[in-house]
């Protein structure tokens, strides 16, 4: 899948978001294995472009994860997500599962 449409200026932001977009989407259609690749490849991008963004993109990730029934991932994912949350002095991020 190519996203040549996605301009850049230095950061992988606006592509790491789309991607989780687009991942959520893919779930909700069923697709968990497209899913579950355009979650990672957003988690990884988001990864040096602030502990804000990486916090959604892992709690995305967590939410695909469990929706393929891999929830030792999907735990994971959930719980770095809420940490980073917590860093940020924030109470948002996946619930405790």
């Amino acid at each position: 899948m190519g996203l040549d449409v996605m301009p850049t200026a230095g950061s992988c932001s606006g592509e790491a978001g789309f991607l989780r977009r687009l991942a959520r989407l893919a779930a909700e259609g069923g697709q968990l294995d497209t899913a579950l690749t355009l979650a990672s490849q957003a988690a990884d991008l988001s990864k040096p472009d602030g502990a804000g963004l990486h916090a959604h993109s892992l709690w995305a990730l967590g939410d695909v994860y469990a929706a393929h029934g891999d929830d030792a991932a999907a735990t994971t994912a959930w719980r770095e997500s809420r940490e980073m949350f917590r860093q940020l002095g924030s109470a948002e991020g996946p619930p405790e599962h």
